[in-house]
């Protein structure tokens, strides 16, 4: 008869854990906040542009043409990752860390083309633009580094979608089975 009753612990369960705290945060902003403030900032720097450069720099069109097409391709990767991770996917963790690797290129190209593409003739504009494109890539890195450390280092992501790969470590010995150490 007490075959039949199934006894356990509760603490052997796994806790139900869901998307929360700053990993809901981290959602919220991959997929709403993120996006609109790209679109603000293109629009922003669209009409500061067209402004006070727009009439005598040339090239300053097609730089906000590839701004614009390397942005967009971001606001379209940093939603998907952000629902990835939302709606707790296979593999979310690595599209979210695979984001932000192609953020860090994005804006490698954004800012070798502002300063490659439109031609200043003005040594000012250049001047002017430095610390415009150093605050960018100020943030940008901290907004890579809190992502890529907490997606690598957070228990309740360990707990949420499990162990994940690191896209950026290189695989050791225990990562390798024994029959792919006898063929070395």
């Amino acid at each position: 008869m007490s075959d039949d009753l199934d006894v356990h612990d509760p603490q052997e369960e796994p806790q139900n854990q869901s998307v929360g705290g700053f990993l809901l945060l981290y959602c919220i902003l991959l997929t709403l906040l993120n996006p609109f403030m790209s679109a603000v900032n293109l629009v922003d720097n669209f009409r500061k542009a067209s402004s006070d450069f727009g009439d005598y720099v040339e090239g300053l069109m097609g730089f906000f043409v590839i701004n614009f097409l390397v942005r967009l391709l971001l606001v379209v990767y940093s939603i998907h990752a952000g629902m990835a991770l939302w709606t707790v996917r296979p593999n979310a963790v690595q599209t979210a860390k695979t984001y932000l690797v192609v953020f860090l290129i994005g804006l490698a190209i954004a800012v070798v083309s502002l300063f490659a593409v439109p031609d200043w003739q003005n040594e000012e504009d250049i001047y002017a633009l430095v610390p415009m494109a150093l605050r960018e890539v100020g943030f940008s890195l901290m907004f890579f580094a809190v992502g890529w450390l907490y997606l690598s280092k957070s228990k309740r992501v360990r707990a949420l979608y499990g162990e994940t790969e690191d896209l950026l470590r290189r695989p050791s010995d225990k990562d390798l089975g024994e029959e792919d150490l006898d063929e070395g």
